[in-house]
């Protein structure tokens, strides 16, 4: 079952838990709506996408529910077919930004 977290939530935790650093990750993304249903498909959901001011950068922010543990929080910049973006990713459960970061990898390698 795809994680299931409201925007306010979201939120609240993004700004409690500690983050990963942002990691650069040599991958060209699609289109938003493309990498929302790629992102559907890893059983995650969008929290919210957003322009980053001042860029052509699109943020979209987004949880996962691992079988076992916490949820996992994420954000991905980008400038869609644009390498690289930026990763940052947020959980209770150490050592998850690599396990998102390969899950990404594999799903929009080229």
């Amino acid at each position: 079952m795809p994680c299931t977290i409201e925007a306010a939530t979201f939120l609240d935790q993004w700004r409690t838990l500690a983050g990963s650093m942002p990691q650069q990750l040599a991958l060209a993304l699609p289109v938003t709506a493309d990498v929302e249903v790629a992102l559907a498909a890893l059983r995650c959901t969008t929290v919210a996408v957003r322009l980053v001011a001042g860029t052509a950068m699109q943020a979209i922010y987004a949880a996962c529910q691992p079988a076992a543990g916490p949820e996992v929080l994420f954000e991905l910049k980008y400038t869609p077919h644009t390498a690289p973006l930026q990763l940052t990713v947020k959980s209770e459960r150490a050592g998850m930004a690599a396990l998102v970061a390969d899950a990404l990898s594999k799903r929009f390698a080229a």
